[in-house]
C-alpha cells in the first residue's frame, strides 16, 4: 500500500509491505515545503522505485493500493460526523431565535462548518475499494512527477 498524508508542516510517505504473517513500513517524514529536488525526497522516492521495480519484477501480477489504512480513513470519517453533528446543536439553537436574522453571520459559520465536515467525511469514504496498480506503474508515477502530483496521494493540501 502507497500513501502520503499531508498534516502541515509535515508530508508522511509511506510503502506498506503487507506480508502473511507480518507487515513492513518503509516510511518518511518530510517538511511540506521539501520539494521532489530535496536530497532526502529524493533518496527515498529512489529508494521505494527500486522496492517497487523489484517487487514488480519478481511478482509481476502484485498490485499496489494506492490510500491510506482502512482503520485511519474510518476514524477521519467517523471523527468529522462526530464534529459536524457537534456543531449542528448550537446552528439549530442559533436558527431557533426569533433574532436569528441579527445572527446570520453565526449561521452561515456554523452552517458552513458542517458542510465541511460532511464533505471531508464523505471524501474518506472507508467503504470504497481503494485504486489498486502495478508496482512499476506506482514506479513512474513516483519517477515523473512531484511526490505532491495528483494519483499518488490519499490526503491533498487546501
Amino acid at each position: 500500500r502507497w500513501h502520503q498524508t499531508y498534516a502541515r508542516p509535515f508530508i508522511t510517505r509511506s510503502l506498506d509491505l503487507v506480508m502473511a504473517d507480518s507487515t513492513m513500513n518503509i516510511t518518511q517524514a518530510a517538511g511540506a515545503f521539501a520539494g521532489p529536488d530535496d536530497p532526502g525526497v529524493r533518496a527515498y522516492t529512489n529508494g521505494v522505485r527500486a522496492v517497487l521495480s523489484t517487487l514488480d519484477t519478481a511478482r509481476p501480477d502484485l498490485r499496489v493500493e494506492q490510500g491510506q489504512p482502512l482503520l485511519l480513513r474510518w476514524l477521519r470519517f467517523v471523527t468529522l460526523l462526530v464534529i459536524g453533528a457537534i456543531v449542528t446543536a448550537p446552528l439549530s439553537m442559533v436558527l431557533d431565535r426569533r433574532d436569528a436574522s441579527e445572527l446570520w453571520w453565526v449561521s452561515a459559520l456554523l452552517g458552513g462548518i458542517v458542510l465541511f465536515c460532511i464533505a471531508t467525511a464523505w471524501r474518506s469514504a472507508p467503504w470504497r475499494k481503494l485504486r489498486e496498480i502495478a508496482p512499476r506503474e506506482l514506479a513512474t508515477e513516483l519517477g515523473g512527477e512531484s511526490l505532491r502530483g495528483a494519483g499518488v496521494c490519499a490526503s491533498r493540501p487546501a
